[in-house]
C-alpha cells in the first residue's frame, strides 16, 4: 500500500524554512566570521552595521533567489512544449550517443 502524505501549505514549507536558517549555527557562525571584516568603529554603532550588512545580504540573497525562481518556472514551461521538448531530448540523446561511442573506441582502457 502506498502512503500518500498531505501537501504542506506555503506558510508552513516557509515557516519550516525560516525555523532550519535560523537555528542552524554554520549561520550564525558565518555571520560572526563574515561580517565583521567590513565593519569600521570608527565610522558609528557597530551593532548597526552589523544589522545592516545582514539586512543587505539577506535582501540580495533573496532577489537572487527569487531571479533563479522566476527563471526557472520560464523555463519548465519552455520545457513542457512538446516541440522544445523534442529538441532537447533529442539534443541531451545526440550527447549520449556520441559519449557511449567515445567510450566503445577507447584504446586506452
Amino acid at each position: 500500500s502506498v502512503i500518500t502524505l498531505p501537501a504542506d501549505t506555503p506558510a508552513a514549507i516557509f515557516r519550516q524554512g525560516v525555523l532550519t536558517n535560523v537555528f542552524n549555527p554554520k549561520v550564525a557562525l558565518f555571520f560572526l566570521a563574515f561580517l565583521p571584516q567590513f565593519v569600521d568603529s570608527s565610522r558609528g554603532n557597530i551593532a548597526l552595521q552589523m544589522a545592516l550588512l545582514g539586512f543587505y545580504f539577506i535582501f540580495s540573497g533573496t532577489m537572487v533567489t527569487l531571479t533563479v525562481a522566476a527563471l526557472a518556472g520560464v523555463a519548465g514551461d519552455m520545457l513542457r512544449r512538446t516541440r522544445v521538448r523534442t529538441k532537447v531530448e533529442r539534443a541531451s540523446g545526440s550527447v549520449f550517443v556520441t559519449m557511449g561511442l567515445r567510450v566503445a573506441f577507447l584504446r586506452d582502457i
